[in-house]
């Protein structure tokens, strides 16, 4: 038998506000060895759960029914899985954030590995791999980033070297977690081209999740798509390409394709923001070499490039997180900048309720908190569950964890909002819905917004002016 993988009748429930959640209904399947699977969903359909179960890393509410056997065997729990973990399974999360350890450099992290996988071995040897494992993924200033901590170099970077970590040990399955979505186009080729690369060599089972169905029917050899915890499609691939029997895995091809050049009316000719031969350095790495940048009011600029060209660092300059190494920076007195970061799993406190979270800044300044009734009416207007303020982020789907963020910058009543790749990471549906309700606020609002993104049909959808770094 070829199955590597057997689930039957399996369910997944999580334990929330005193019942039980169903978030994995009833779920057979049956995966074969030597092929790419992607498996596609909303957030909030269950594909991050299913492939947790099968790393057996559910947190401890969740509670599971029905089978789920692994090369044959059923694993209980993490503990017993470390038998299997490395050579025969790994895995790739949609965070390299959550993944590389913020107190090493990136050196140390990849000589942990190497030194797993070749046992004694010299210094010398160590950085010969390790810059070799760099030049592979097409790195330039190798020594820079093997000094560089995960947080002086681009989360499409991290990304990358995550990647290739992983398949260090050469895994019989390998789970990639979104594993594109915080790089740029040619970086995602790069990672694509790596992990195909692996595949014709090793001939792994590869289970590949994504928001991205246009990516999923280039590399796949299965397609499932999931919605609600249950499977809607499971279409192999034929001479015919994949057929698909749901109007659902045809509506979300559809909102993968947006629009084009859409335009906004700039209402004012009015400089809130104004940057001048702009140069950041770091160390002896120069991000950024006299940049110049302009924000007028009504304006949504959108700032495009490739993984750490400096499109976040610009940002991050102009809010005053980051000293500009040299350069003129002007912002009008009266601009009030807010910034929505990419990762809203990252940014918001996992052990806090939402309506904590959403009180947290008045709470520290000692202000006066926010009242249910002015919290639901945000939560009315992101067409989030009426709940919400009751829940833990934990409890809450990417999106509506990324919609929650945009809320609490809101509060703050700025004028200006960054967003630094705020629907990355979300499904097709779920980046229309918050990419729609972004731009009726702006308008509602008379906003002004930076939007850093990847995707060129997401800033064509979204601006009136484009920056390429």
């Amino acid at each position: 038998m070829n199955n590597i993988i057997n689930i039957n009748n399996f369910s997944v429930q999580y334990y929330c506000r005193k019942k039980y959640l169903e978030i994995i209904k009833n779920l057979n399947l049956r995966i074969e060895k030597k092929q790419i699977i992607s498996i596609i969903g909303e957030s909030g359909s269950g594909k991050t759960t299913l492939i947790k179960a099968i790393m057996k890393l559910l947190p401890q509410n969740a509670k599971t029914s029905g089978k789920l056997a692994i090369f044959g065997k059923i694993y209980n729990s993490e503990n017993e899985m470390q038998e299997i973990y490395g050579n025969k399974i790994g895995m790739t999360f949609q965070d390299p954030f959550l993944s590389l350890n913020p107190t090493l450099k990136i050196k140390s992290q990849i000589a942990i590995i190497i030194k797993k996988k070749y046992g004694k071995i010299n210094e010398k040897e160590i950085h010969n791999k390790s810059y070799e494992l760099l030049k592979k993924l097409n790195f330039n200033n190798i020594e820079e980033v093997l000094d560089s901590y995960p947080s002086e170099i681009s989360g499409g970077m991290n990304q990358k070297i995550n990647i290739a970590l992983s398949l260090e040990f050469e895994p019989e399955i390998m789970i990639f977690d979104e594993p594109t979505s915080a790089l740029d186009y040619d970086s995602q080729d790069e990672v694509i081209d790596l992990v195909l690369d692996y595949y014709k060599r090793k001939k792994p089972l590869i289970i590949f999740v994504t928001h991205n169905i246009v990516l999923a029917k280039k590399i796949s050899d299965r397609i499932i798509i999931m919605k609600d915890g249950c499977i809607l499609d499971d279409s192999p691939k034929t001479d015919n390409g994949f057929i698909f029997n749901s109007e659902y895995a045809r509506l979300l091809y559809n909102n993968a394709l947006y629009e084009k050049n859409k335009s906004y009316e700039i209402r004012s000719s009015k400089k809130l923001i104004e940057l001048k031969n702009i140069k950041k350095n770091f160390k002896k790495k120069e991000v950024l070499k006299n940049t110049n940048f302009t924000l007028c009011k009504g304006e949504t600029v959108g700032i495009i490039g490739k993984t750490g060209i400096g499109k976040t660092t610009l940002c991050k300059i102009i809010c005053g997180l980051y000293k500009a190494s040299e350069g003129e920076i002007f912002i009008d007195k009266n601009t009030n900048i807010e910034m929505v970061f990419q990762s809203a799993k990252s940014s918001l406190d996992s052990k806090l309720k939402i309506r904590e979270i959403l009180n947290e800044s008045n709470k520290i300044n000692k202000k006066e908190l926010y009242e249910d009734k002015v919290l639901l009416n945000y939560i009315k207007d992101f067409n989030l569950p009426v709940d919400t303020l009751e829940r833990y982020p934990t409890e809450l789907s990417g999106g509506q964890n990324q919609k929650i963020a945009i809320i609490r910058a809101l509060l703050n009543h700025p004028n200006v909002i960054i967003f630094d790749e705020p629907t990355s990471s979300l499904d097709v549906n779920s980046q229309k819905d918050i990419l729609d309700i972004i731009n009726k606020i702006k308008e509602k609002n008379s906003l002004s917004y930076i939007f850093i993104s990847h995707n060129p049909q997401v800033i064509n959808y979204m601006c009136n002016r484009i920056i390429k770094l």
